[in-house]
């Protein structure tokens, strides 16, 4: 397989009291989707909280997979983790997986996403959402890899049909 996601360019947003809070994040490892703000914090009630790829474009691209661990202390059932598509460049989103709950150990997640294959304003979102009533810790992500098959050979000349006549 090969990688598809820059190493740079995630988009955090985040709804805060204070109003819309977006920033960029400069590196691929270690992204928190919705951390404690001081230690021993929580996110905050009705957090509506995302971290966005770039636009990719992944036109002639088949065999997309994306690949991420995570942990994370959501409410159960109330607060939730959720991991998005979309082939439009963020107008709509599609959900593909939802967490809700505790898994304090990191663990990793595959998932196959062959609505992205072709799509040239292809985004992937991890987005926290909460209630207005109990909140946790939150939901961490780690080494996120987005990837695709390799793309096929720049020409075809028979060979593979027992045709030798164009090789010398």
């Amino acid at each position: 397989t090969e990688a598809c996601l820059p190493e740079f360019g995630f988009l955090a947003r985040a709804s805060t009291p204070e109003g819309l809070v977006e920033s960029s994040i400069r590196r691929r490892q270690g992204l928190i989707v919705e951390e404690s703000r001081w230690p021993g914090g929580l996110y905050v009630n009705g957090a509506n909280t995302s971290l966005t790829s770039p636009l990719l474009d992944l036109t002639g691209r088949t065999g997309i997979e994306l690949a991420f661990w995570h942990h994370y202390e959501l409410e159960a059932t109330w607060d939730f983790g959720r991991v998005e598509i979309s082939t439009n460049g963020g107008t709509t989103w599609t959900q593909k997986l939802q967490f809700t709950g505790t898994q304090t150990s990191w663990q990793p997640v595959r998932l196959a996403l062959p609505e992205l294959a072709n799509a040239s304003q292809a985004r992937v979102r991890f987005r926290l959402t909460s209630d207005t009533s109990e909140v946790r810790d939150g939901w961490y992500v780690d080494d996120i890899e987005l990837t695709a098959a390799p793309l096929g050979l720049p020409f075809a000349d028979g060979f593979e049909g027992g045709s030798l006549a164009r090789w010398n």
